[in-house]
């Protein structure tokens, strides 16, 4: 991403490294609608800095957005998550597993930003996240009072439930 600050997982692989304003690396991490609009953006394990303020205007029409294991903070990932919502967007999944979320994290993300997007996400992959068994009693009770039903898929695995 142009401006973006970050910090490969995986080793470089001289011949599929190109310059960030180059198409070629934005195939790597997105797909596009026949608007040109990004559709499916994946950051996943890409660990990610300064970045909050650069992906907003890419998500307002994304159907997947793929933040697992970026290690973004939590006010970012919550600040991409709002420009979602404000734009009434399609998403359809979120991934956001890895990120060492934790209960208060969950209570930001999905009370004080209040996305009304979440009632039209279909997955929600929370998986290798720190929620313990008071992280599953919020979701329980975040999902069972939503005026309209939402998460058809929900990843928790290796969450700590308890």
């Amino acid at each position: 991403l142009p401006g973006a600050v970050a910090t490969p997982v995986r080793s470089p692989d001289p011949q599929n490294s190109f310059p960030d304003t180059d198409t070629r690396y934005w195939k790597k991490i997105a797909t596009f609608n026949t608007q040109g609009q990004v559709n499916t953006l994946s950051l996943s394990s890409i660990r990610l800095q300064q970045v909050a303020d650069i992906i907003p205007p890419l998500v307002q029409h994304v159907m997947t957005l793929d933040l697992a294991n970026t290690n973004l903070p939590v006010a970012d990932i919550a600040k991409i998550l709002s420009c979602i919502d404000s734009a009434q967007g399609p998403l359809q999944h979120l991934r956001l597993g890895g990120n060492c979320l934790v209960l208060d994290d969950l209570q930001t993300i999905f009370l004080v930003e209040s996305p009304s997007f979440l009632s039209r996400v279909s997955s929600l992959d929370l998986r290798y996240n720190n929620l313990g068994p008071q992280g599953a009693e919020f979701l329980a009770t975040w999902l069972m009072t939503r005026d309209q039903p939402c998460c058809k898929i929900l990843y928790l695995e290796g969450t700590q439930l308890g």
